[in-house]
């Protein structure tokens, strides 16, 4: 065998090698959205750029979205245990969408998410997003009376409801609720949950609508103690739920300190 030849196999050797310790990116996995085909398999994961995502719930809580911004920046920094870069914590997340009139992109969930990977990319619209897309409803005539029954979208409550025409564009449009922000929070740091056995769609929204039922007061730009305000409020015995037209749901769980320190170690 020639040196050449020896050169060439070793090169071939190492490739396979590195390709069994090496997982190949999500983008090489993960195909383009397809371009207008008469129908679509659902579901189907692709990919589409962030900017063509379109949000189906008017407001998010900023101060979640900028916790997870900051999560972004100690990715960015190396001192995460789980994602060795931004990139990888991206590809590894998923939005469910329904596809409506015109081949937009409706997305159900992932509103927080989202607008942090748009926030930490400063608006850029062409950043690549991995999606679900679980619905084809673009010939429905129906589309929105359909996304309400199925509950994949958040028009308000009663009395503060907008119209589908009214969402935003993009998810650098979504407007602040601290409220939302405030619950979110607490759920994440894992002081409560969804009552067990209850499937309640936007139980986050309906628990901060009730919370200013109650009659919390909370500005536009809250921190951690308006957090814990929140947190005292859900718990607060005083209070009951589910008896009332802005307050129909159920309590949510108190956790015991076991479970909140299992809920820390997770």
């Amino acid at each position: 065998m020639t040196v050449k030849k020896i050169w060439l196999l070793c090169l071939t050797l190492a490739a396979i090698g590195l390709s069994l310790v090496i997982p190949p990116s999500a983008d090489a996995r993960i195909a383009p959205c397809p371009s207008r085909p008469l129908f679509l398999r659902t579901p189907l994961e692709c990919r589409i750029a962030i900017g063509d995502l379109h949000p189906t719930q008017p407001v998010v809580g900023r101060y979640q979205v900028q916790y997870q911004v900051a999560f972004l920046r100690v990715i960015e920094r190396g001192e995460s245990s789980n994602y060795a870069t931004v990139e990888d914590y991206v590809n590894q997340r998923s939005v469910p969408v329904v596809v409506g009139p015109g081949n937009q992109f409706y997305m159900v969930d992932s509103h927080h998410t989202m607008s942090s990977i748009w926030e930490y990319y400063q608006g850029d619209p062409n950043i690549r997003v991995n999606i679900e897309i679980i619905q084809d409803w673009r010939n429905r005539s129906d589309f929105w009376s359909a996304m309400q029954a199925q509950n994949y979208t958040y028009l308000g409550t009663p009395g503060n409801r907008i119209d589908p025409d009214d969402l935003p564009r993009n998810l650098g449009e979504l407007k602040n609720d601290p409220y939302r922000a405030a619950v979110g929070m607490a759920l994440n740091w894992g002081f409560f949950e969804r009552p067990k056995g209850e499937k309640i769609f936007f139980y986050q929204f309906k628990l901060a609508d009730c919370l200013k039922e109650f009659g919390l007061i909370l500005p536009d730009e809250i921190n951690r103690s308006h957090v814990y305000q929140t947190l005292a409020m859900i718990h607060d015995p005083q209070y009951t739920y589910g008896n009332s037209s802005a307050c129909t749901i159920p309590s949510p769980q108190e956790l015991s300190l076991e479970a909140i320190a299992q809920q820390q170690e997770r």
